[in-house]
């Protein structure tokens, strides 16, 4: 089960990367990196229910293992500016789900905390990456995603008013 701040998870994984040597190095692997992604625990897949769920050491090792010296460590938390941003996306909308609302209040409760966290290593230039997100945090992440969906439909359309007009 993913606790519901992965501050004390992070702490582990950065000790973890310490005694086996590696160094660690403060940056997020973007989608546009060829990359393979560790199976999670959480996942539907069958090699993931055999997986414990402290995998990350097993990826680590992996990394060890293949020679690496560095890892990537990466880490989001809610601000207070996150949930400012979702709450004007919303006010925004011509028709705001009220469960978006009631979801933008129960998020206030997490904000400091670490909602998602990515280790990743270089290996024969593909990306290799551990991820584990919270529920909290994949829950803000969709409405985000819902917003900027919005927000581009709402500009498409002017766009397209604009250039009939023209």
């Amino acid at each position: 089960m993913v606790p519901d701040d992965l501050k004390s998870l992070k702490d582990d994984m950065v000790a973890y990367i310490t005694v086996l040597g590696l160094h660690r190095f403060s940056g997020y692997v973007g989608e546009e990196m060829p990359s393979v992604m560790w199976a999670a625990p959480h996942e539907t897949s069958p090699l993931a229910e055999e997986r414990p769920e402290d995998g990350w050491k097993e990826f680590l090792e992996l990394a060890k293992a293949s020679g690496i010296t560095f890892v990537t460590v990466f880490e989001l938390s809610l601000s207070q500016d996150d949930l400012d941003e979702l709450r004007e996306g919303l006010d925004d909308s011509t028709n705001p789900d009220p469960d978006d609302r009631e979801e933008l209040i129960n998020l206030k409760r997490h904000i400091g905390k670490i909602g998602s966290l990515q280790l990743g290593f270089a290996y024969q230039g593909t990306m290799f990456l551990y991820e584990t997100t919270t529920g909290w945090y994949e829950n803000y992440q969709m409405m985000q995603r819902s917003i900027e969906e919005l927000t581009d439909m709402i500009l498409d359309s002017i766009d397209e008013e604009t250039t009939e007009e023209d």
